[in-house]
């Protein structure tokens, strides 16, 4: 059986989220990834990333090494990153050849403006050789007195030539009054992919015991089970991804982090119940370094910045 559209999905943001991808209590939301439209940002101290992707069908073999800066973002030949004293992303510039060649001139890829409390207040994105642009800027911001964010609210704005839109997203978050996450969402927006609705629940020892999230035609589900000192060792639920039904188990590290995951998707067709396996391994940092669905083997190699 193909990869699944779920599997495609994690794995091109896998190295950089994969917390989140199996649902760590403590990890980072995907609030992060859709907010505020900046490039995906490496949370674990990655420097280098080296990447084997092999078709056991056709025997192809892909390999290839990534490299991120200190700030978490990736480096390559063609984009320079540039931040301000409290190591926050500023710009992040493009380098055009032919105008270096022509002029020794740079284009703007990204520029990021913040408020006095450090959240992002307008950022600017110029793309097509400077002949366009959007601009996100925030015109709601709430934050909890005590917990942070709890809404954010972009317009955006793309001027090309004499067309404008203008689109706005909100991201949402409610706690408890101990400070727990109990509810995420983001919705509105261009981008149907983005939508989510994500909510939480505890015992009375304040450990989570359950994630329950909706996607654009998907859905996932997981509870978590705690041993007699109450470490994490295990997370079982499902997974549902356009038709698809997944029985998922995540077994953990001594320390709760994630270590081996197992999804068995099932498709029915025909009345035949056609089960596939897709399988995740995680280093100690909860980063995934090998991953296989169907006849694609993913394998990863990381050096750390520390």
């Amino acid at each position: 059986m193909f990869m699944n559209m779920r599997g495609i999905m994690v794995l091109s943001v896998v190295m950089l989220m994969a917390l989140v991808a199996v649902g760590q209590p403590a990890g980072i939301s995907k609030a992060e990834v859709v907010l505020p439209w900046l490039p995906v940002r490496d949370t674990h101290h990655i420097h280098l990333l080296h990447s084997r992707i092999e078709n056991t069908t056709t025997g192809e073999l892909t390999m290839k090494t990534e490299e991120y800066d200190r700030g978490g973002y990736l480096v390559d030949s063609l984009t320079r990153n540039v931040y301000d004293e409290q190591g926050r992303l500023r710009q992040q510039v493009r380098i055009d050849w032919d105008e270096v060649r022509k002029r020794q001139d740079t284009s703007l890829l990204w520029r990021v403006d913040y408020d006095a409390e450090g959240a992002v207040r307008r950022i600017r994105n110029v793309y097509d050789g400077g002949r366009g642009e959007f601009v996100y800027d925030l015109i709601a911001h709430r934050v909890h007195p005590r917990f942070g964010l709890l809404e954010y609210a972009f317009r955006r704005e793309n001027q090309y030539g004499e067309m404008r839109y203008v689109d706005t997203v909100y991201l949402r978050r409610s706690y408890d009054s101990t400070g727990h996450l109990l509810h995420e969402e983001c919705k509105g927006g261009m981008y149907y992919m983005d939508v989510f609705d994500i909510r939480y629940s505890y015992d009375t020892a304040g450990r989570m015991v359950s994630r329950v999230g909706l996607y654009y035609e998907s859905s996932d589900s997981l509870h978590y089970h705690y041993d007699a000192q109450g470490v994490l060792t295990c997370m079982t639920g499902k997974d549902y991804d356009l038709g698809m039904e997944a029985d998922v188990t995540i077994t953990c590290w001594p320390d709760g982090i994630p270590r081996e995951r197992i999804a068995r998707w099932h498709t029915y067709e025909e009345g035949d119940d056609d089960e596939s396996v897709d399988y995740t391994r995680y280093d100690r940092r909860g980063v995934v370094v090998y991953f296989r669905s169907g006849n694609f083997i993913f394998t990863y190699d990381i050096d750390y910045w520390d």
